[in-house]
């Protein structure tokens, strides 16, 4: 058996997130991918990496169109993937899948970053009950096309925490055991502390990213 990651599970029953978009993704050498669960500093890490590809500070796009989720089941695939397609730049690209979940190129390059589920959970409640009505409908009906329910609507934040941490669509475990060439791992807070030492983690100790806006 092979010791490289494997595409093992089909995460399709989230009513936000359908793994099989990644079958629009044509890979390119050097494409990024940042790898985190929600809520865990996935915005942040994308600005980040977005500020080190461009380091004048201008960018051709929005990070979000630069860097799109691409298994966010919400916008329409084919102008996701053209977008991608369309970029002549170095790419990098936003998923909430785990290692399982998503297909391994060992010409890519893998960013996590983990958080305090305690944080986590906080950050998701907040989120959680500023939905608006239309998502929460898409929502809804989503999750009832494939048998399981999405409430929204909570009125305490335990009984969200309790089926937060009791019914989960996926499991971290295998992005969470590797390091190496192709991954690097950061904990959320300590980006927070040591965000320069953090950013040139990412920059010149391990992938030595180059910049076409950076002047020598």
């Amino acid at each position: 058996m092979s010791d490289k990651p494997q595409l093992t599970r089909n995460y399709v029953e989230h009513p936000m997130i359908d793994a099989t978009r990644w079958d629009a993704y044509n890979h390119r050498a050097d494409d990024i991918v940042i790898s985190t669960s929600y809520k865990a500093g996935t915005t942040w890490m994308q600005t980040i990496v977005a500020n080190l590809l461009y380091q004048d500070g201008v960018f051709p796009a929005p990070v979000s169109v630069m860097a799109p989720w691409l298994d966010m089941a919400l916008p329409p695939l084919a102008e996701v993937a053209a977008g991608l397609e369309a970029q002549s730049d170095r790419r990098f690209i936003k998923t909430h899948l785990p290692l399982d979940g998503i297909p391994y190129f060992e010409t890519a390059k893998y960013i996590y970053v983990g958080r305090d589920g305690r944080d986590v959970f906080m950050s998701l409640w907040n989120h959680h009950t500023n939905y608006s009505d239309d998502i929460k409908e898409y929502n809804h009906q989503t999750a009832k096309q494939h048998g399981r329910r999405y409430p929204s609507d909570y009125d305490d934040l335990h009984a969200l925490y309790a089926d937060w941490i009791g019914k989960s669509w996926y499991h971290w475990g295998p992005m969470a055991t590797l390091t190496g060439r192709t991954f690097i791992m950061f904990n959320h807070g300590g980006i927070i502390v040591t965000l320069a030492i953090s950013t040139s983690s990412i920059s010149l100790i391990y992938w030595r990213i180059p910049s076409r806006r950076l002047k020598a």
